[in-house]
């Protein structure tokens, strides 16, 4: 994901298309992700609900920024946001009790922090695309 968005800035390939659809695919594999975590009962389901919600709200933001004609790509805090969750999902996979480790305790406490971190990102983004939004809808 980040070399795709590293190159295609790089070589000036970007496009609206791309902005759309990155993000849609991020939140496919995020979103699916954390619902298998909620599954196993490795996150709290308020957690899954408040990014669930602020997707759906985005998603609508953007799709009615793009019926006014412009597209709003995403921010530093919905990068962050995005970062933070895929660096913290893969250790919330391991089972914390198969590994009689105490390190993975804290390893195991930290990316659950760190996965709530990225929610106050995921809240801050989500006023971000409002003000952006608001700024340039059309007024009808």
């Amino acid at each position: 994901d980040y070399n795709d968005g590293f190159y295609a800035r790089k070589l000036k390939l970007g496009s609206d298309f791309g902005k759309i659809f990155d993000h849609l695919a991020d939140k496919g594999l995020v979103t699916s992700v954390l619902i298998m975590l909620l599954y196993l009962k490795r996150i709290d389901p308020f957690l899954l609900t408040i990014l669930v919600v602020r997707d759906i709200l985005v998603n609508g933001i953007r799709m009615s920024a793009t019926s006014d004609l412009y597209v709003i790509g995403a921010g530093k805090s919905g990068k962050w946001k995005t970062a933070l969750q895929m660096g913290a999902i893969p250790v919330l996979f391991i089972n914390p009790e198969s590994l009689n480790i105490k390190i993975f305790d804290w390893l195991y406490f930290t990316a659950y922090s760190v996965l709530w971190i990225s929610v106050v990102f995921s809240i801050v983004s989500a006023l971000e695309y409002y003000k952006l939004w608001s700024k340039n809808r059309v007024k009808d």
